[in-house]
């Protein structure tokens, strides 16, 4: 049905990308990255097309040459939340989380419903010491996603973290911040 929608109007970019996805999901990476390719090259402003080119370059293990199109989707569509979430992971993956933090966060914000953003922004506040600014987040990634055991694991050591850390001064607790 895709295939065909493609042949009736194959200057629709949003068709090649439905069937990039379609090609996708029956791990045809090759023919997914064509159909993205071609919806970019009929749309170069689309946010989605360029991040779904980041996302099998990083797929592929090709963390350097996916950062590219996660900047170039945001530089489209500052607000596109998928590509804040994509270019986390692959800074964070190159030991870059000072980078990656902001990116998460955009990602949360622009995707409260997502359980992975959540995650991600949750993990990486744990991982830079903000256990009780990241107990939120992935508390909220728990609500969103009961079944995800990495967002619980991130939870529980979130909270071990705030239950050994003083609160100082003028530092809310974490049942100040609710």
């Amino acid at each position: 049905m895709l295939t065909r929608a493609v042949e009736l109007d194959d200057a629709n970019p949003l068709a090649w990308v439905n069937l990039g996805y379609l090609h996708e999901s029956r791990a045809e990476l090759p023919l997914a990255e064509r159909c993205y390719a071609k919806a970019y090259a009929l749309n170069p402003r689309s946010a989605l097309a360029a991040t779904n080119l980041g996302s099998l370059r990083a797929q592929a293990g090709d963390l350097e040459g996916a950062k590219p199109w996660f900047e170039q989707a945001l530089a489209n569509e500052p607000g596109f939340g998928p590509a804040h979430y994509n270019l986390a992971r692959a800074l964070w993956v190159q030991g870059r989380l000072d980078l990656a933090l902001p990116h998460y966060a955009d990602a949360a914000r622009l995707l409260p419903l997502d359980a992975d953003a959540a995650m991600g922004h949750g993990a990486a506040l744990t991982a830079v010491g903000r256990a009780a600014e990241a107990r939120l987040e992935l508390e909220r990634a728990t609500r969103l996603a009961p079944q995800n055991a990495e967002a619980s694991a991130w939870l529980a050591r979130a909270q071990r973290l705030t239950d050994l850390q003083p609160t100082a001064p003028g530092h809310p607790t974490v049942k100040e911040i609710r």
